[in-house]
């Protein structure tokens, strides 16, 4: 069975590969993909906790949650990550 972390992993190196990131002349890649955990709320309206997955596309960051249920992990990566893609390509 493949961790989280493998499982993360393998999903920026398919992004990165499907999408790679822009490149500045001269340099090497200038910004790459990313993962975050994103926390919104308040106290008062309760908490909602989300990983974000951050794509560079055309000089953009484009971000996108994946299902707060735990779903997307029984996706396999290359599934998700043509979804991810489909999805920041036609933002």
């Amino acid at each position: 069975m493949k961790t989280i972390h493998g499982y993360l992993f393998a999903l920026l190196k398919g992004l990165e590969a499907r999408i790679p990131p822009p490149t500045l002349p001269g340099a090497v890649a200038a910004a790459h993909h990313g993962i975050s955990v994103v926390r919104s709320g308040s106290d008062e309206v309760g908490w909602l906790d989300k990983l974000a997955i951050h794509v560079w596309v055309g000089g953009l960051n484009r971000t996108v949650f994946l299902d707060d249920d735990g779903s997307d992990f029984e996706t396999p990566v290359d599934v998700l990550v043509d979804q991810i893609a489909r999805a920041v390509q036609s933002a």
